[in-house]
């Protein structure tokens, strides 16, 4: 009687919740494992971190509370996730998974790949600014993002009342806003005029506010918006992320009129 072949095993997994500052290198003897961060919760709480350097392995992270993950260099084999107010700052390795974050952490992209989606859900604040996503990113629920540098090689799609502001980089896999989502570009010589674009499906292109060109597919459902805002100058992300949030909410207040 033939015998299947054994399941894949899965590495050992690393419960951090003492407060204190984990690195991970070639020579760490966690390298390889999955990792799960929490606040220690002893009076008063103290945030546990882990750094993934250059040489680093991990299987997987999964980080709550406020816990705090850096990747620096090194990579990971699977997901990658944040909750709660945890944060997750990459500015170079590798994920072979996703990038998920949920419930109002905050997440900066400035380096590095992601194989698979970034995915993020309620009250998050995403700053992508240099890294390259494979698998496209997703936005949902309130959340704040920002591309400003960098490549989005999937899919760009915007979700319930999110606000996308893109400024640079590159959008390879189209624009798509649904639901009560905002998308604004920031740039200039678009084919469409200043303002929401009328099309629900087309082709935007155009000079995006770094200098990157911009030749993206779109599609735009129900009241959500993708909006061009002419910029004649070059501008830095931050001038234009300063009054991004007023634009957004000025932009869905007038949808509710």
């Amino acid at each position: 009687m033939a015998m299947s072949a054994p399941a894949t095993a899965r590495a050992t997994t690393v419960l951090y919740d003492d407060g204190l500052a984990h690195v991970i290198d070639a020579g760490s003897a966690h390298s390889g494992s999955g990792f799960i961060l929490y606040d220690n919760a002893a009076p008063p709480p103290l945030i546990t971190s882990i750094e993934i350097l250059t040489g680093g392995l991990a299987e997987d992270i999964y980080a709550f509370d406020h816990s705090v993950v850096v990747l620096s260099g090194g990579s990971l084999t699977l997901d990658l996730e944040v909750y709660d107010h945890a944060s997750l700052t990459v500015s170079d390795g590798a994920v072979g998974g996703a990038v998920r974050a949920y419930s109002s952490t905050a997440i900066q992209l400035s380096g590095g790949a992601v194989a698979d989606c970034v995915e993020v859900y309620n009250d998050v604040t995403a700053q992508l600014a240099g890294a390259t996503l494979t698998g496209g990113l997703a936005v949902y629920n309130a959340v704040e993002a920002a591309l400003s540098a960098g490549a989005v090689t999937g899919r760009l799609d915007a979700y319930n009342d999110s606000h996308t502001t893109v400024t640079g980089g590159h959008v390879g896999g189209g624009l798509y806003a649904f639901d009560d989502a905002a998308v604004d570009l920031y740039g200039t010589a678009f084919n469409y005029p200043a303002g929401p674009i009328g099309d629900l499906i087309g082709t935007l292109t155009g000079t995006l506010a770094d200098g990157s060109s911009i030749n993206s597919d779109f599609e735009q459902e129900g009241p959500g918006q993708i909006v061009l805002h002419v910029v004649p100058e070059p501008v830095t992300a931050l001038g234009v992320v300063a009054g991004a949030a007023g634009l957004g909410a000025y932009i869905r207040t007038r949808r509710a009129i």
